[in-house]
């Protein structure tokens, strides 16, 4: 079994084999599991400064949200979660 920190969903819109699945989703929902969907924004760019993580929206240019590193309870409360 693998338990990740973080998940990444690395498909286009509207990607022909419809990845990732609907049972994809509930699983990282269900276990609290932060996710960054790169479907609509299109890339993933992530800063660091040893403390914290910064994910910006690459296509809008705006940042998302700061999770704290090392610190799971705070990563949740601020996870973007897609459906």
């Amino acid at each position: 079994r693998v338990f990740p920190d973080y998940a990444v969903i690395s498909a286009g819109l509207n990607n022909r084999y419809s990845h990732p699945s609907p049972l994809v989703f509930e699983r990282l929902k269900n276990n609290h599991i932060p996710l960054w969907d790169l479907r609509e924004s299109e890339a993933l760019f992530l800063e660091s400064d040893g403390e914290y993580w910064v994910h910006f929206d690459w296509k809008y240019r705006k940042k998302r949200n700061k999770i704290q590193i090392n610190s799971l309870d705070k990563a949740h409360e601020n996870a973007i979660f897609q459906d």
